[in-house]
């Protein structure tokens, strides 16, 4: 398990296909990572450290074979396509809440992965082909501002990634006293957990996000964030700009107020013409 980790970590993906005998069996990511760690980690955070440490070589040592924990995600479940299909079969795929897709090449084998934010990428090309009106609507007007999950920048670190499972999300905001966003955490973040970090867990989030960040050279607080004001064309730009699957809207006092997401953007993709 820590070797899968590295290797996606090095390489920056949050996805990786599992081979066996030279074909893909399943896609490993970082939700499936993180309801491992969690189910491993819950009961040695209230141990000693002999018994934590004993408990990290035995994550590290797990085998994607022995616990079969890839394909548990449903945002990157082994969902293939041809690569003859058309753009608007992908984003139909896409819209049912997918983040990737493999494509499978002309001798049916698969080729690689495709995601999301390619999709959109090619929105931006056209945008007014694929958005229509749509394109310099607000967030507002397209209906983006509404509840959204939170957790405050106390909670313990992995009671927030047991949140974020328990929502069925990939990411949640997290907030000070005054429900102010100070933060993001993300499956990603279980990254950090690498080698014998698994102290992290039991530290607030403030902790966390303050070490984590540090070592990504960002700030605490880092986030793609967009407002009510901001129009659909805008947010696509800027989540392909930073790369990132989210953005999360705030008012003038920096209150989370809502969230874009790329499945999001792509519901709006005009499909008809």
């Amino acid at each position: 398990m820590d070797k899968a980790l590295t290797i996606m970590t090095e390489n920056k993906v949050n996805v990786a296909p599992v081979e066996k005998w030279g074909k893909w069996i399943g896609l490993l990511d970082m939700i499936d990572i993180t309801h491992q760690a969690l189910q491993v980690f819950s009961t040695s955070l209230s141990g000693n450290i002999t018994s934590e440490i004993q408990t990290v070589h035995q994550f590290n040592m797990l085998t994607l074979e022995d616990q079969n924990i890839y394909n548990k995600s449903q945002r990157n479940p082994l969902v293939t396509i041809p690569y003859s299909s058309s753009f608007r079969e992908v984003i139909q795929q896409f819209r049912t809440g997918l983040h990737r897709i493999v494509v499978l090449n002309e001798a049916g084998r698969h080729w690689r992965l495709f995601r999301q934010i390619e999709a959109v990428s090619q929105v931006l090309k056209n945008p007014k082909f694929f958005l229509r009106e749509k394109a310099d609507a607000t967030l507002q007007d397209l209906g983006f501002c509404k509840q959204i999950y939170a957790v405050s920048a106390s909670t313990r670190t992995i009671d927030a990634f047991q949140m974020l499972l328990d929502n069925g999300t990939t990411s949640v905001a997290v907030v000070n006293d005054y429900w102010q966003l100070v933060g993001v955490i993300s499956a990603s973040d279980i990254k950090w957990l690498r080698g014998f970090r698994v102290s992290l867990l039991r530290q607030p989030l403030t902790a966390f996000l303050a070490q984590s960040r540090l070592k990504e050279g960002l700030p605490t607080n880092h986030t793609v964030t967009s407002t009510c004001a901001t129009t659909l064309i805008e947010v696509c730009q800027a989540l392909v700009d930073q790369n990132v699957s989210f953005s999360y809207m705030i008012d003038e006092h920096w209150r989370p107020i809502g969230v874009v997401t790329l499945t999001g953007v792509l519901n709006q993709v005009n499909l008809e013409g």
